[in-house]
């Protein structure tokens, strides 16, 4: 489908670089794949694990004999167990983390309940600590994407970095599970990240903290060559240069100073010409990307709305602070759309079908637009109002806050 109407627009020329960055596919479910594809190379360790949570949460009289344990072994936290869901991955990740937090605790519960009889050695709970490892930067990004305030895609490029670097590093393991469940995990990563990390790189380059340079860094730690890192960035450069034509920037286009001179200037003012003057003089072939560049790095950690950054250094850079606008805003996740379309699903069913279209929107919406208020009167109030107009059963029923799934 995407091949047919990048052909189609092409035809028409309604496609910037001919279409090179006109498809992003969705990140959460990109890692998704990749995570499932990992998962499936360590099935045994993790059935292991899954099993010791149903058994414990199997009744009652063994979440407290549990907990007795947990308080003997000194390991009793205020998170509980977790079991997951085959839907999410990142919850097996969840009950990872929790189990090892409770490994004492299993050891005890051993010794205590005659029925438990499963046990793991000390080599599986050191191969459950790499897992998390190998984990840890897929939660990161997923609870990022997932998020309730969508992050903008510089924040994008960073942390799929660092699961490269992760899998690469798993890929070399002596544990050969590890091993194979890493380089599963590449070889899906490499399929489906390769074919659009320039647009990627593109958006930390707009991040004032970073700009070129942290693409340098990663690609340099990624390869080991500075040569290669140089040659990436200056491809990804010459990138950048030819979209930021497109939006155009004058600083490719640099008169000469007779061109500037108009016959029907008021001369009245001498110094009127100098404005043009300087910035033939000092401008030259330099455009604004250059500039940008070429100005200090802001301090990497300290907090930076960066779309508040580039409206507010519009001025100085008007055609690449566009650019900037356009490619920082690009959805990194189609999480939030489905969400909503999921939502509506609930709204219109087979026994409340035939709804107007406003009706409808403002029933999807509404818990959307209480989500932050405190509770109490406000909320009672205005679902009295909603209740009112769109009847009581409607918002009982439909109005329910939108899960991160």
């Amino acid at each position: 489908m995407q091949s047919l109407l990048i052909d189609q627009l092409k035809e028409d020329d309604g496609l910037v670089c001919d279409g090179n960055y006109f498809h992003v596919r969705c990140g959460a479910h990109i890692l998704n794949l990749i995570v499932h594809e990992g998962l499936k190379q360590i099935r045994a360790s993790i059935d292991v694990i899954r099993e010791w949570v149903k058994y414990v949460k199997g009744s009652e009289s063994r979440m407290i004999v549990f907990e007795y344990c947990a308080k003997r072994s000194n390991c009793l936290n205020s998170k509980g167990l977790w079991l997951d869901c085959p839907t999410r991955w990142n919850s097996t990740y969840m009950m990872l983390e929790r189990a090892e937090l409770y490994r004492r605790a299993f050891q005890h519960l051993k010794l205590v309940d005659r029925n438990f009889e499963r046990f793991s050695s000390d080599v599986e709970w050191e191969k459950i600590k790499k897992i998390k490892k190998i984990l840890k930067p897929f939660d990161d990004i997923t609870n990022l994407f997932s998020g309730v305030h969508y992050p903008t895609s510089n924040l994008y490029f960073c942390n799929v970095w660092r699961i490269q670097m992760r899998l690469m590093e798993a890929s070399r393991s002596m544990d050969s599970d590890i091993r194979n469940m890493a380089s599963a995990m590449k070889e899906k990563f490499d399929k489906y990240w390769e074919s659009y990390s320039t647009i990627l790189s593109m958006a930390v380059v707009f991040d004032p903290r970073y700009k070129l340079d942290s693409v340098k860094f990663c690609y340099e730690k990624l390869y080991g060559d500075i040569n290669v890192a140089k040659s990436k960035c200056s491809e990804l450069q010459g990138n950048i240069c030819d979209l930021l034509k497109v939006y155009g920037d004058p600083g490719d286009q640099s008169p000469s100073f007779a061109e500037n001179i108009d016959e029907d200037v008021d001369y009245g003012d001498d110094m009127e010409e100098f404005d043009s003057f300087g910035e033939n003089q000092f401008l030259g072939d330099r455009t604004q990307l250059d500039e940008y560049l070429d100005d200090k790095r802001l301090k990497r950690k300290q907090p930076l709305d960066v779309l508040v950054w580039w409206k507010n250094n519009e001025s100085q850079f008007p055609e690449l602070a566009h650019l900037a606008r356009d490619i920082l805003s690009i959805p990194i996740t189609t999480v939030a759309s489905e969400s909503a379309f999921s939502m509506g699903g609930r709204v219109l069913s087979s026994w409340q079908s035939s709804l107007l279209p406003e009706n409808a929107e403002a029933l999807i919406t509404t818990r959307n637009w209480l989500y932050g208020f405190p509770s109490g009167d406000h909320d009672n109030g205005l679902e009295v109002k909603i209740s009112k107009t769109f009847g009581a059963s409607s918002v009982a029923s439909d109005c329910t806050p939108l899960s991160d799934e």
